[in-house]
């Protein structure tokens, strides 16, 4: 299947449909699901959800792509898109990531979605401290995978879908 999770953990799967639907039941399941994801992300830390209205397809496709790229990319190829460690974005390797002073065992690479400066307003920045650090994080440039080709398209079409479907949830 698509989804093995196989380290013998239990991943709750939360159904968020409520959230598309009106009257007195979908409050009431609506609230119910609100307490499932606060106990998942509290408790467990992750989750997988269901009735979001995301293309199924969409979400099989990128999966596949994904999976095309860690298993048949040569390492020249994840090399030449190694992440940047000004904008953070780009390929990592096993154990290259470090999380509360421990390397993290799985490989990855990290995109975020691509803005212009017109996109955001750097002054509700300034509290953290000099925003030019932060400038570089949010305009810099994804650093794509050559192969699969379909992996770039599949990937701004499912960002597209979150944005929208976080639009709904607000």
């Amino acid at each position: 299947g698509l989804y093995p999770w196989s380290c013998g953990m239990s991943i709750p799967t939360i159904d968020i449909s409520p959230f598309f639907r009106e009257g007195v039941e979908a409050r009431r399941a609506r609230r119910y699901a609100a307490a499932e994801l606060r106990h998942a992300c509290a408790e467990v830390g992750f989750f997988c959800i269901v009735g979001h209205q995301v293309p199924e397809q969409l979400v099989e496709d990128f999966i596949v792509a994904s999976r095309e790229f860690f298993v048949h990319a040569v390492e020249e190829e994840k090399c030449s898109i190694a992440l940047d460690a000004e904008t953070y974005r780009g390929y990592q390797r096993i154990g290259e990531n470090v999380t509360g002073g421990q390397r993290d065992l799985h490989e990855a690479v990290d995109l975020f979605r691509e803005l212009e400066p017109h996109d955001v307003h750097m002054g509700a920045f300034e509290h953290v401290g000099p925003v030019d650090g932060i400038q570089k994080v949010a305009f810099g440039r994804n650093k794509w995978p050559h192969a699969p080709a379909s992996f770039k398209p599949l990937s701004e079409m499912y960002t597209e879908q979150m944005l929208q479907l976080g639009a709904k949830g607000s």
